[in-house]
């Protein structure tokens, strides 16, 4: 009994493995996306309303051809950013010293990214200060069609702590 019962573990584990496992032979993420043609770039793994998160890691790195793009105000943006994080998106205008009033979401977001990202199919990762800018501006671009959005859980904050050696400090853009 003991036998049969570890040899159906075993197998609903190793189909658990295999299924989960995939493969990325379909899409070569090795390619920058500007040399491959628009009509070859296939749809991300998410439908409308779904994106993804991502805990980082030191051996975590951001995957060729993927946006990498920082969500932020450019004031936040000078205190501390990632490395190969762009700017070019600001999610929500924050006043510097405001008190949390002065907050209000850009209405051009979607268009700014798309206008980065160059089509709603090509992998965007988005960071902010601690994840929460992020959280909602990935649920907002799914909503409106991007298919490959992610998000850094903990923001700049987990940036900082998890790669020192690839954080700009108190240096102009």
């Amino acid at each position: 009994m003991k036998i049969l019962l570890s040899i159906i573990i075993s197998a609903v584990l190793m189909l658990n493995f295999t299924a989960c496992g995939g493969s990325d032979s379909e899409i070569n993420t090795n390619v920058p996306k500007d040399d491959i043609p628009k009509d070859e770039i296939n749809p991300g793994p998410f439908q409308a309303g779904e994106y993804g998160q991502i805990t980082l890691t030191t051996e975590w790195i951001v995957p060729d051809g993927a946006l990498f793009l920082d969500i932020r105000n450019d004031w936040e943006r000078v205190e501390m950013r990632a490395q190969e994080a762009v700017g070019g998106a600001l999610y929500e205008y924050r006043e510097k010293a405001g008190n949390g009033s002065e907050r209000y979401i850009n209405p051009n977001f979607y268009e700014d990214v798309l206008v980065l990202a160059d089509d709603e199919n090509r992998e965007v990762i988005l960071i902010c200060n601690s994840g929460s800018r992020t959280k909602s501006a990935a649920k907002l671009l799914s909503d409106r069609g991007f298919t490959n959005i992610w998000y850094i859980t903990g923001g700049m904050g987990s940036w900082a702590a998890t790669k020192p050696s690839e954080t700009i400090i108190n240096t102009p853009l």
